[in-house]
């Protein structure tokens, strides 16, 4: 491993291996259990559309019968990256993600846990709001803000641009490095906030996908998409954008408006 080679959270040695880019618990339902994923990916660059398949190392041995249609075998895992978190950021990740699982994704959908979100309207759209004592504001946004940095990084490695700016990626490293370790009011520098967005229909869409095709950062995750927003008055989602400041974290949720407008296929 390289000296270079840092943790995107605290700048420590990056030693941890296979980083999920998305947390897997947010995309299993739509790719499969870990070693057992199977992924049809489509990279899109430079008007150019390749068509690929991951198959997991548990189901490999199947790779006949998944792959029919004679699709390139990606052999290494699309959705890890070795060496980009330390493996103390890796593990205060994990805690988070644990709890957005439990108390969030698998819930979410749900209409038997639907009293565990407050039913609001945003301007011409519908949100839920956690109102959960085992997850608070700051796990949700640590949990969302760590997705795009990862994200960023895997859109540099494999040397795709993105329209983040790097002061904005320097503000969520900032604002993730302190309050992943200590909870903190300080974010004044973040200068953004976050959209979630959850679909019904996660079938219509990729589960992952590195492209330079939108004018903002979004990245759909299975059933989840994840819009980076600048922090202005005026936007398209109304009061719906999250601020770190803000009290609440607020999900939009199934929208035909918002299908389409996100959909690329």
């Amino acid at each position: 491993m390289k000296n270079e080679e840092k943790c995107i959270i605290c700048e420590k040695i990056a030693n941890a291996k296979n980083s999920h880019i998305v947390p897997m618990n947010l995309i299993k339902e739509c790719i499969g259990e870990r070693h057992n994923e199977i992924s049809y990916n489509l990279n899109i660059s430079q008007n150019a559309v390749d068509r690929e398949i991951y198959i997991g190392d548990a189901i490999k041995h199947k790779e006949e019968e998944l792959n029919d249609k004679k699709l390139k075998l990606v052999d290494f895992n699309p959705y890890t990256l070795d060496n980009i978190l330390c493996i103390t950021c890796e593990k205060k990740l994990g805690e988070k993600e644990g709890k957005v699982y439990s108390e969030i994704i698998c819930k979410i959908r749900d209409e038997k846990h639907k009293n565990n979100f407050k039913h609001m309207n945003y301007s011409k759209f519908d949100a839920l709001i956690p109102v959960l004592k085992k997850i608070t504001k700051n796990d949700l946004d640590i949990y969302f803000y760590s997705i795009i940095l990862r994200f960023y990084k895997q859109m540099n490695i494999n040397k795709l641009e993105t329209n983040i700016k790097e002061e904005t990626i320097l503000s969520i490293k900032n604002y993730l490095n302190s309050n992943l370790y200590q909870p903190s009011n300080n974010s004044e520098d973040l200068k953004c906030g976050l959209i979630v967005y959850v679909t019904n229909n996660p079938k219509k869409f990729p589960t992952i996908m590195e492209t330079n095709l939108f004018n903002k950062l979004i990245i759909p995750c299975c059933h989840f998409f994840i819009v980076l927003e600048e922090n202005k008055t005026e936007t398209p989602f109304g009061n719906c954008i999250n601020l770190v400041s803000d009290p609440e974290f607020k999900f939009l949720k199934n929208s035909i408006e918002l299908d389409e407008a996100f959909s690329i296929i």
